[in-house]
């Protein structure tokens, strides 16, 4: 809670000093006109806007709040007017989506982005990425196989989906593939954590299973998968007395 207050206050911060400073330049601008002042608002409005951008992805990624993400989200999507910057809002209002489990709304987001020749190599990668995870999800697990090699199975650092994937009846491979994953966000990390319980439960390792779904429970936030780990304590809990 500590660590996300202050994250909190240096987004308040920068936003404050980037406001002040906007509307400095802005009088500026219109009081002393000239090329250099015109410039310098012009690039401290973008910062505004650059930083507005991050602290919504921070949202997602590492305040676990889905539902703040879509509301920020869609404001975002209606300034832009580029078609790939839109497909980006997409994808992220997609993840948030699935983070709800919202299906009908993830399948509303991800059929919106028109895929292309000429689409980003980072946006092609992130729709398929999150369009196989959605059919591991729903499991439909083949078709997510097939989605995963056609379109994304060229990395060489592996990915919670490719460990799911790629293990899905080796539990104890996919355990220690697991282990060695490294978490680049909050996110990622309960969700690996969300992953191991389940598959200590698959083993039958109860002790274990109940100790992740502990911490999704404490750690997930307003994530889908908080409610699902707490069911699962109570659940764990009963087969653990008996």
């Amino acid at each position: 809670m500590l660590k996300k207050n202050k994250l909190t206050l240096k987004y308040a911060i920068g936003y404050a000093i980037l406001i002040i400073v906007n509307i400095f330049y802005f009088i500026l601008a219109i009081t002393k006109p000239s090329i250099l002042n015109g410039v310098l608002f012009i690039l401290l409005f973008t910062a505004l806007y650059v930083l507005f951008y991050f602290e919504t992805t921070d949202l997602l990624l590492n305040r676990l709040e889905p539902k703040k993400y879509i509301s920020r989200g869609k404001k975002i999507s209606k300034i832009l007017s580029g078609k790939n910057e839109k497909s980006v809002i997409l994808i992220n209002l997609s993840i948030a989506y699935l983070l709800l489990n919202e299906k009908e709304k993830f399948l509303e987001c991800i059929n919106a982005i028109k895929i292309t020749q000429n689409t980003p190599k980072k946006i092609k990668y992130f729709y398929y990425y999150n369009l196989a995870a959605y059919k591991y999800f729903i499991n439909e697990k083949n078709e997510a196989k097939k989605i995963f090699d056609e379109n994304i199975r060229k990395k060489t650092e592996k990915t919670l989906l490719e460990i799911m994937l790629d293990y899905e009846d080796k539990p104890q491979e996919k355990i220690a593939e697991l282990k060695k994953l490294k978490s680049k966000d909050k996110l990622t990390e309960i969700q690996v954590k969300f992953v191991l319980a389940k598959t200590y439960e698959k083993v039958q390792d109860f002790e274990k299973a109940k100790k992740f779904y502990e911490e999704v429970a404490e750690k997930g936030n307003k994530l889908y998968i908080v409610k699902v780990a707490q069911k699962k304590i109570l659940e764990l809990n009963l087969k653990i007395k008996n």
